[in-house]
């Protein structure tokens, strides 16, 4: 888009530029994950947004300056985005049943690429139309607009939602109810978490699929702009086909997903199997088979079928974490997504190493079928470790190897046995609010002068919460 300003960038501006985001959506992912214990996960994922909106609105300004202040812009857009994504998972985690879970996350990621889809179709008219800094202008505006309304109409649980009907609210309550009873704790449980057959097999494929789409992201254009001569409107819009056919794939693939998992016709840990596995198997060779098609149209209905079946994944693996341990679902998918941006950084370095001549049809082959082997390892290490069970180590209480002075009825300290045992949440709490104010709690007291601290409960919340009052009142839903 900005070609004709900046004809002295080359290869290696061009993939520093495309890359540097994910430099630094690599590093707060885990951050993001464990962010929400802490902060109210709808406050981070909206936040999040508006701060890399208000930062696209700025970016004409910054690449006018030099290209440097562009990259570190775009690195720090990567930062502050890397923490959305996982307080997504966490918001699911209370908001969706697991009978309705794979249609509304479906839904979630189907707005997502049909954003890529629509963003890919317009950015180059309209920069063809009224200039390059025009797309930065509208789609930051529209992202700010969105995520005011999203801070201020949204919670993150249905309990503090203004709008739910209570028959909904109980409903969704009731389908959580085995997911409630699991212990929740502040503290993640890293050695076994990183020692799990399970979370590894989500990483994996996430590894894979993200490959397979970052690859066709940042070289699909190029294929068709540098080998096949389009113009950059066209070259927009003919790349953008396999989203749009993944995202109303992705509309559609939840229903007989949670019907299946519904009827009890197949069990949790088959369906995630099943539904990724074939969608790896479906993209890698049709990608493949797209390497050996001359003709560029032909070239592109194959990559879309092969998008077509890859929305199946969405059902598999990219809900597994929700599965296998709900309450640690955001951190899992920090984790997940860090690793999985990986190919982000890796996979436009590969095709820029392989294709040293863009005219080359053979050299674009290899970028191709290397993708497709990436997609059957992916496949064959997920069929054979991933589970759709919550696992032991998310059922049990995560026991702090530290000594806590507790006191008796007797007025007798505890001894260390004691403060190595398992607590309840209340115990918990309790435990929290003595050790933040030690001078005032008196032994041998059966009732605590102390309020009791909750997750869910922090000047934050509460100040977000009188703004959607005032939201509500104004609005009138």
């Amino acid at each position: 888009m900005v070609k004709e300003e900046h004809k002295d960038w080359d290869e290696v501006k061009k993939g520093i530029i495309l890359t540097s985001y994910y430099y630094g959506h690599l590093f707060t992912q885990i951050a993001g994950g464990m962010m929400v214990s802490k902060i109210p996960d709808f406050i981070v994922f909206g936040s999040g947004v508006l701060l890399t909106s208000i930062l696209t609105l700025v970016s004409p300004v910054s690449l006018k300056a030099n290209f440097e202040t562009f990259v570190t812009l775009r690195v720090i857009m990567g930062l502050i985005e890397g923490y959305t994504m996982p307080s997504m998972y966490q918001i699911w985690s209370k908001w969706a049943p697991p009978f309705e879970r794979t249609r509304m996350c479906g839904l979630q990621y189907a707005g997502h690429y049909i954003g890529i889809m629509m963003s890919m179709c317009t950015c180059g008219i309209i920069a063809d139309s009224f200039g390059w800094q025009t797309v930065f202008y509208i789609y930051g505006g529209i992202a700010c607009l969105w995520s005011v309304i999203w801070l201020g109409l949204v919670r993150g649980s249905p309990d503090n939602d203004y709008f739910i009907s209570d028959e909904e609210k109980e409903y969704i309550a009731a389908s959580l109810t085995d997911i409630e009873e699991l212990p929740k704790q502040k503290s993640f449980p890293f050695k076994a978490i990183l020692t799990s057959g399970p979370f590894w097999a989500i990483v994996v494929a996430h590894f894979a699929e993200n490959w397979g789409l970052f690859t066709m992201l940042t070289q699909l254009p190029s294929f068709l702009k540098d080998y096949n001569d389009y113009s950059i409107s066209d070259t927009g819009f003919v790349a953008s086909i396999p989203y749009l056919v993944f995202g109303v794939a992705l509309l559609l693939a939840g229903i007989p997903t949670d019907y299946l998992q519904e009827k009890e016709t197949l069990t949790t840990t088959q369906i995630r199997r099943f539904f990724s596995c074939f969608a790896f198997l479906a993209q890698g060779i049709f990608i493949m088979t797209a390497a050996y098609m001359p003709n560029s149209m032909v070239l592109i209905a194959f990559i879309s079928l092969g998008a077509g079946f890859g929305a199946l994944s969405t059902c598999g693996y990219a809900l597994n974490h929700l599965d296998i341990a709900p309450q640690y679902a955001s951190f899992i998918k920090g984790i997940s997504n860090a690793i999985g941006t990986l190919p982000a950084i890796f996979a436009p370095m590969t095709a820029s190493f392989l294709v040293k001549d863009k005219k080359n049809l053979s050299q674009w082959k290899n970028v191709f079928i290397i993708t497709a082997h990436i997609y059957f390892a992916g496949c064959i290490i997920y069929w054979f470790f991933a589970s759709g069970e919550i696992q032991p180590w998310a059922k049990e209480v995560v026991q702090e190897n530290i000594e806590v002075s507790t006191v008796s009825k007797s007025g007798k300290k505890s001894t260390k046995e004691n403060a190595k045992k398992p607590r309840n949440k209340n115990e918990n709490d309790v435990e929290k609010v003595e050790r933040q104010a030690p001078k005032i709690r008196k032994a041998g007291k059966k009732k605590s002068k102390y309020r009791q601290i909750t997750t869910n409960e922090t000047k934050l919340s509460k100040f977000y919460d009188r703004v959607t009052t005032y939201f509500s009142k104004i609005f009138k839903f």
